[in-house]
């Protein structure tokens, strides 16, 4: 399975992807573990000893033991997400208003303006964290201005 990953899956999707993806967002990116010989050392391990019962990654979490705390090597994976509440909050805060006051959804009738006041305040006070809420208002708005603007282009 190892050999298949290092044939087909790494440099077809996930090196060829990688490197097409941070190229797009102008950020270099290095990949870990892919030189000449820790290929060859992965590859000289034994499978049984790369994954053990369920737990994968097994000699490199041996490994890593040594250096790391046992609770920072073996905990669950976490996610990578965006920092919604801080845009929300602040760099994307004013374009928040523009939308809830005078956004195309809003003055169509398609989203009540007193809900997402309500949401925003809310927000804003700590009450509740609406960001994610927030966000797919902001992104809808400018799909819909795209769609109905007929050029097929968002407005700026």
């Amino acid at each position: 399975m190892c050999l298949g990953d290092a044939r087909m899956f790494l440099p077809g999707l996930n090196l060829a992807y990688t490197d097409r993806s941070s190229m797009a967002a102008s950020t270099e990116v290095r990949v870990p573990y892919v030189d000449v010989e820790v290929v060859e050392a992965a590859f000289a391990v034994p499978g049984d000893r790369k994954i053990v019962g369920r737990q994968g990654k097994a000699v490199l979490k041996e490994a890593a033991t040594s250096v790391l705390p046992r609770e920072i090597v073996y905990r669950p994976k976490g996610l990578f997400s965006a920092p919604l509440r801080a845009w929300m909050s602040r760099d994307l805060a004013p374009l928040v208003r523009e939308v809830v006051h005078d956004g195309l959804l809003v003055n169509s009738g398609i989203l009540r303006r007193d809900a997402l006041v309500r949401m925003v305040a809310e927000d804003a006070a700590g009450q509740r964290d609406f960001s994610k809420h927030l966000w797919h208002v902001l992104t809808l708005e400018h799909w819909y201005r795209g769609a109905t603007s007929g050029s097929g282009r968002t407005a700026p």
